[in-house]
């Protein structure tokens, strides 16, 4: 599955998610139990910062596509869709989960 060209961080719509929407809630609480790592922002950089490793960033991929029963393509990954929370809501967003999704 390809997911359309858009900035990172960027929805659908190519507007920037909001910090409390109930995707990136979401996102960030599967940070907080699932990689033990409290995000401070929608927008921290989760590289940079060192909240984000590559065992991480693979744990991180099994639990989006578990969750927002999406399918991460390696074909068209790129590291920018997975910088920051809002950036990965946004990627998330494009591969097909609702704008409207409310968590579970």
């Amino acid at each position: 599955m390809s997911t359309p060209e858009a900035l990172p961080g960027s929805g659908e719509n190519g507007h920037p998610l909001p910090e409390d929407s109930p995707l990136i809630d979401r996102i960030r609480l599967l940070f907080a139990e699932v990689l033990h790592v409290q995000v401070p922002t929608a927008d921290t950089d989760l590289i940079a910062a060192g909240l984000l490793d590559s065992l991480g960033l693979v744990e991180l991929l099994v639990h989006l596509e578990e969750t927002f029963a999406v399918e991460v393509s390696l074909d068209s990954f790129e590291i920018e869709d997975f910088q920051s929370l809002r950036s990965i809501g946004a990627y998330v967003q494009r591969c097909g989960v609702p704008r409207s999704w409310e968590g579970a």
